[in-house]
């Protein structure tokens, strides 16, 4: 992924589940070459905050994002503060960036 991205935390590895500084966007790159899914998922109901992943008339409690097995290959996740990451492998690295116009 090609541009500029503006930091806002330090970075941690998604070998378990983490809120990655309870950031609301997230990098996440493979500094592996195996294909990984991370699993993002709510700590809080969605009234008391946390993310609705709702793929019809009922919210669920957590989604999935696949992460291509190139080494380097990368994503950007928005989610809420307190849902968790986790890619159940330390070569998925994760820091916090500002969303668009933040």
């Amino acid at each position: 992924m090609a541009g500029v991205i503006r930091p806002t935390s330090n970075t941690v590895n998604l070998g378990s589940a983490t809120n990655v500084f309870k950031s609301t966007a997230v990098r996440v790159v493979n500094s592996g070459t195996t294909a990984r899914t991370i699993t993002v998922a709510n700590t809080a109901a969605p009234q008391n905050g946390g993310g609705d992943y709702r793929t019809g008339p009922t919210g669920v409690g957590q989604a999935e994002v696949y992460l291509h097995a190139a080494l380097g290959a990368e994503a950007i996740i928005i989610k809420k503060p307190t849902d968790t990451l986790d890619a159940s492998s330390a070569e998925v690295i994760a820091h916090g960036v500002s969303q668009v116009g933040g």
